[in-house]
């Protein structure tokens, strides 16, 4: 998967060959 938990910003290249950029904010459960 493309999203990680710990990394705010994160750019995932897709099958397409395009590159997705994610942008989340993190929220700290532990």
């Amino acid at each position: 998967m493309c999203i990680e938990p710990e990394i705010h910003f994160l750019t995932c290249q897709t099958r397409d060959g395009h590159i997705l950029e994610i942008k989340h904010q993190v929220t700290s459960l532990r």
